[in-house]
């Protein structure tokens, strides 16, 4: 539904919302440093002719001192009881009290190696976002102002806003970017822009809040936030994936339940199953999500059916299919939990199937494409069926200068649908037989019968036919009819192709020798006739 997360994200969403980040942080005073900008206002001392790192270490030692500024050519530092607004000034350094969990050296490039399961469009959509921080609005009244404004907000945009004002000034905050994901996460828009924006700021806040995450338990509750905003976005497959590393950083029955609802409605499974009845060895087929692992083992230990000892169970692609079953019988397949897919997920759950292989369907074919017949005599053609004695059939003849059309329109040797035989018999040929012929049956069992084609007409004229035929018990009218073209002839005609002409030679069908006098007409596929000639 268009600016709806889905309802099962939703329920996920709620789950989340009873769960904190729980871990302890290691509190420190820490500097966070920019160049060429300075902590607007809130100013409390002044010391002159110190180096930079001596303005650094005061302000460290000094708990009042929330922020500095250092002046590179007068060499002034000026130590600040609050974290103002931050404006751009040349020759200057200035620094901000950082009391956040304790941040390892080299943390964010560990982080981003664990995060292998993203793809890096992800990566770069969360740095591009912290790069677009500093067009945040409001942070005027400093850090602690932004997050308490944040915090009363029960509208989940306006907290949004303001959280992100807040990681404006305090962009290495763990807990700013949890809280600035959380609420944007709860965000709706019927609008498609701004659900696409949505979508990329709900999974940047939940990167940026992992790659400052110190311990197990902020990781893990960073990661479920990326599961929440991967599965709002539709990419379920990573968000699957989140949810299972945070889960085993820290096990919590929540978020385990939010796991196993995700994982059973998007994760890898049995998506349906398909029963191959009409073939002559019918199979079944378990048609699964993704891709099954190659070289998984022994598929028997993962899919068996009840009683089916001398089964071949063969995995193809996102394929197990399952040989040497019969029609007419009833199987139980039992798909068990850990069979692998090629990205490495597991099935979760065993599944049991009962399935019915029914009868083949009535059917009716042609045997090869050997479509000249000698004229004269009692010339036969040899169909097969299925499943029915009886069959419904249709001879046309097309015209002479028909074939051309013919040919151009792509019909020729194909099986034809109904519209395209009344389109035929319309405008370019007659219909010159319509009958029903028996045959024999044996259930399921392929039985080849000869049509006398001679019988079906007093006397066939020399030209190009085309027969169908379909099952009188066929329930399928829309489908293509079985369709056999022939020409009716005794001329054999070879051609070849030189830089003096064509050459074409003319032989009798019935006793190979050459036949003179013949008339030789060369049709253009537009129907033009090119040339004419006698032999």
């Amino acid at each position: 539904m268009r600016g709806l997360i889905p309802a099962f994200v939703a329920c996920l969403l709620s789950l989340s919302a009873l769960l904190l980040p729980s871990g302890a942080f290691a509190q420190e005073r820490r500097v966070v440093v920019t160049e060429g900008a300075d902590y607007f206002g809130a100013d409390y001392d002044l010391r002159k002719d110190v180096e930079l790192g001596g303005c650094q270490a005061a302000c460290v030692a000094d708990s009042q001192c929330l922020a500095f500024t250092y002046n590179l050519e007068a060499r002034w530092c000026f130590l600040k009881n609050g974290v103002g607004e931050l404006r751009a000034v040349g020759g200057a350094v200035s620094g901000r009290i950082a009391d956040a969990a304790e941040v390892q050296p080299n943390i964010e490039e560990q982080r981003v190696s664990e995060l292998g399961l993203l793809p890096q469009g992800y990566l770069d959509e969360a740095r591009r976002f912290v790069g677009r921080l500093a067009d945040a609005a409001g942070g005027e009244d400093g850090l602690e102002s932004a997050i308490t404004a944040a915090q009363q907000r029960s509208d989940p945009s306006a907290a949004a806003d303001l959280y992100r004002a807040a990681l404006r000034l305090a962009p290495e905050r763990f807990d700013l970017w949890t809280s600035y994901t959380n609420s944007i996460l709860r965000v709706v828009s019927d609008d498609w822009q701004v659900q696409q924006r949505l979508a990329e700021d709900r999974t940047s806040g939940a990167i940026n809040a992992y790659l400052r995450a110190a311990s197990p338990e902020d990781r893990a509750w960073a990661l479920e936030l990326l599961g929440l905003a991967l599965a709002a976005r539709s990419d379920f497959k990573p968000a699957i994936r989140a949810y299972r590393d945070s889960l085993a950083l820290i096990e919590d029955s929540y978020r385990r339940k939010a796991y196993e609802a995700l994982l059973a409605e998007h994760g890898f499974r049995i998506v349906d199953h398909v029963v191959e009845a009409d073939a002559a060895a019918p199979r079944i087929c378990l048609n699964f999500s993704d891709r099954l692992a190659e070289g998984s083992g022994d598929l028997a230990d993962f899919v068996s059916v009840d009683g089916g000892a001398n089964l071949a169970v063969e995995a193809s692609g996102q394929q197990v299919c399952i040989d040497g079953v019969e029609h007419g019988r009833r199987y139980h397949v039992t798909a068990r939990e850990g069979l692998p897919s090629v990205d490495g997920e597991t099935l979760a759950r065993s599944a049991d199937l009962d399935i019915f292989v029914r009868d083949r369907a009535p059917s009716v074919r042609f045997l090869g494409n050997a479509y000249v017949l000698p004229e004269g005599g009692q010339p036969t053609i040899p169909v097969v069926t299925v499943n029915t004695q009886r069959i419904e059939a249709e001879l046309f003849r097309i015209g002479d200068r028909q074939l051309a059309r013919t040919l151009a329109d792509g019909a020729f040797l194909r099986d034809l649908g109904e519209w395209e035989t009344d389109e035929i018999e319309a405008k370019s040929g007659v219909k010159v037989w319509e009958g029903t012929v028996d045959v024999s049956s044996e259930i399921n069992r392929e039985i080849t019968t000869a049509i006398p084609v001679g019988e079906l007409q007093a006397k066939l004229e020399p030209g190009a036919y085309v027969l169908t035929a379909d099952a009188v018990n066929n329930t399928d009218e829309y489908a293509p009819k079985a369709t056999q073209w022939f020409v009716v002839t005794d001329l054999g005609l070879t051609t070849l192709s030189g830089n003096d002409g064509l050459h074409v030679m003319v032989r009798s069908l019935g006793t190979a020798g050459p036949v003179g006098d013949v008339a030789l007409r060369l049709v253009a596929v537009n129907n033009e006739v090119l040339g004419e000639a006698r032999t």
